[in-house]
């Protein structure tokens, strides 16, 4: 089931799957993510998307994310996309004045506040204030012993009492909101 016709998928190899609220499957591989519209069994491609200067970039998807709003985030492995309105387009992580966009996203997880983590393969966190717009970016501090363990964040969990549990590639770190 892989090819150029609107039957078959952009490429065999599936990395994720997701099926929506609305009742899509979309089907995320190495090389596009695809949208199953599951009666018609017709599949909407998009294999490249576009970067900073507007150029056409392939589209290595490695996890997909619907958040509570119904906002489709694709974690790929050159960064952070939305889709939103019908429509693919990248999102910009910016932190600290620098621009975070090819980051290597692991996982994401809606806190019970709303609020959106996004995990990394290198630059530690990401908390994303759905209400301010505001991006946090917590890293790995040598000499802070309150800071991330690890910058390679695979995994994140939300326990009963709100707190923030990181999986690194060195262990746990836990983000406790109410001391911060």
């Amino acid at each position: 089931m892989s090819g150029k016709d609107s039957l078959s998928l952009s490429y065999e190899f599936v990395k994720t799957i997701l099926e929506d609220n609305e009742g899509y499957i979309w089907v995320g591989t190495s090389r596009g993510l695809n949208k199953l519209h599951v009666k018609s069994g017709i599949i909407r491609k998009f294999i490249k998307v576009p970067d900073e200067e507007n150029k056409p970039r392939n589209l290595n998807v490695n996890n997909l994310y619907e958040d509570s709003r119904g906002n489709l985030w694709i974690e790929a492995r050159n960064g952070l996309y939305l889709y939103k309105n019908g429509k693919l387009e990248p999102y910009y992580l910016k932190s600290g004045g620098k621009d975070l966009t090819a980051v290597w996203i692991r996982a994401m997880h809606e806190d019970s506040k709303g609020d959106l983590w996004i995990a990394t393969e290198q630059s530690g966190v990401f908390l994303l204030n759905y209400e301010t717009g505001e991006i946090i970016n917590y890293t790995h501090e040598k000499h802070n012993k309150n800071s991330l363990i690890n910058n390679r964040v695979r995994t994140i969990f939300e326990d009963w009492d709100g707190r923030i549990w990181f999986g690194t590639r060195e262990g746990l770190s836990i983000f406790d909101p109410g001391t911060n």
